[in-house]
Protein backbone atom coordinates (compact mmCIF):
# COMPACT_ATOMS: atom_id res chain seq x y z
CA UNK A 1 0.00 0.00 0.00
CA UNK A 2 1.65 3.40 -0.46
CA UNK A 3 0.04 6.88 0.00
CA UNK A 4 -0.23 9.50 -2.43
CA UNK A 5 -2.04 13.04 -1.74
CA UNK A 6 -3.51 11.44 1.38
CA UNK A 7 -4.91 8.75 -0.97
CA UNK A 8 -3.97 5.03 -0.12
CA UNK A 9 -3.27 3.18 -3.31
CA UNK A 10 -3.78 -0.84 -3.15
CA UNK A 11 -2.70 -2.50 -6.28
CA UNK A 12 -4.03 -6.36 -6.77
CA UNK A 13 -2.91 -8.68 -9.57
CA UNK A 14 -6.06 -10.51 -10.80
CA UNK A 15 -8.57 -10.61 -14.07
CA UNK A 16 -11.81 -9.35 -14.63
CA UNK A 17 -14.42 -9.36 -11.47
CA UNK A 18 -11.56 -11.19 -9.66
CA UNK A 19 -9.19 -8.25 -9.87
CA UNK A 20 -11.95 -6.17 -8.58
CA UNK A 21 -13.31 -7.93 -6.04
CA UNK A 22 -9.99 -8.51 -4.67
CA UNK A 23 -8.78 -4.50 -4.70
CA UNK A 24 -12.60 -3.78 -3.31
CA UNK A 25 -11.84 -6.53 -0.64
CA UNK A 26 -8.16 -5.16 0.66
CA UNK A 27 -9.85 -1.63 0.63
CA UNK A 28 -12.67 -2.26 2.71
CA UNK A 29 -10.60 -4.11 5.50
CA UNK A 30 -8.57 -1.19 6.20
CA UNK A 31 -11.13 1.50 5.44
CA UNK A 32 -11.69 4.23 7.80
CA UNK A 33 -13.21 6.69 5.57
CA UNK A 34 -15.27 6.82 2.64
CA UNK A 35 -13.79 4.83 -0.45
CA UNK A 36 -12.94 5.16 -3.45
CA UNK A 37 -11.91 2.31 -6.13
CA UNK A 38 -11.34 2.11 -9.55
CA UNK A 39 -9.62 -0.17 -11.21
CA UNK A 40 -7.37 -0.07 -14.22
CA UNK A 41 -8.20 -3.03 -17.50
CA UNK A 42 -4.90 -2.55 -18.87
CA UNK A 43 -4.77 -4.58 -22.50
CA UNK A 44 -1.05 -6.05 -23.08
CA UNK A 45 1.11 -3.98 -21.76
CA UNK A 46 4.04 -3.06 -23.61
CA UNK A 47 7.63 -4.63 -21.10
CA UNK A 48 10.40 -6.78 -22.70
CA UNK A 49 9.08 -10.27 -21.35
CA UNK A 50 5.65 -9.77 -23.67
CA UNK A 51 7.84 -8.71 -26.57
CA UNK A 52 10.08 -11.74 -26.05
CA UNK A 53 6.87 -13.88 -25.57
CA UNK A 54 4.87 -12.19 -28.84
CA UNK A 55 8.14 -11.16 -31.02
CA UNK A 56 5.44 -11.12 -34.26
CA UNK A 57 3.25 -8.81 -32.83
CA UNK A 58 2.47 -5.45 -33.31
CA UNK A 59 4.09 -4.00 -30.46
CA UNK A 60 2.64 -0.29 -31.09
CA UNK A 61 -0.68 -0.96 -30.32
CA UNK A 62 0.25 -2.08 -26.33
CA UNK A 63 0.14 0.29 -23.77
CA UNK A 64 3.48 1.43 -22.15
CA UNK A 65 3.78 1.02 -18.72
CA UNK A 66 4.98 4.99 -18.50
CA UNK A 67 0.95 5.73 -19.64
CA UNK A 68 -0.95 2.94 -17.56
CA UNK A 69 1.25 5.04 -14.38
CA UNK A 70 -0.10 8.10 -15.99
CA UNK A 71 -3.20 6.79 -15.75
CA UNK A 72 -3.41 5.45 -11.74
CA UNK A 73 -1.10 8.36 -10.45
CA UNK A 74 -4.25 11.21 -12.01
CA UNK A 75 -6.51 8.29 -10.58
CA UNK A 76 -5.04 8.60 -7.08
CA UNK A 77 -4.47 12.12 -7.45
CA UNK A 78 -6.94 15.08 -6.00
CA UNK A 79 -8.14 15.79 -9.51
CA UNK A 80 -9.99 12.50 -9.60
CA UNK A 81 -11.62 12.43 -6.05
CA UNK A 82 -15.04 12.31 -7.71
CA UNK A 83 -14.28 9.75 -9.48
CA UNK A 84 -15.06 5.85 -7.98
CA UNK A 85 -16.26 2.65 -9.03
CA UNK A 86 -14.94 2.78 -12.87
CA UNK A 87 -13.80 0.38 -14.59
CA UNK A 88 -10.98 2.14 -16.86
CA UNK A 89 -10.07 0.23 -20.08
CA UNK A 90 -6.37 1.15 -21.21
CA UNK A 91 -6.04 -0.18 -24.26
CA UNK A 92 -3.21 2.09 -25.72
CA UNK A 93 -3.19 2.27 -29.72
CA UNK A 94 -4.93 -1.34 -29.88
CA UNK A 95 -8.84 0.46 -29.66
CA UNK A 96 -7.84 2.90 -32.14
CA UNK A 97 -8.59 1.78 -36.51
CA UNK A 98 -5.37 3.27 -38.75
CA UNK A 99 -7.02 3.99 -41.68
CA UNK A 100 -5.00 3.88 -45.24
Amino acid sequence: MTNLNDTSIIITGGFGVLGVATAFSACRRGARVALIVNTVLPSIIDTPANREDMPTADFSTWVSPEALAEVILFLASKSAQAVTGALVPITGRAGHTHSA
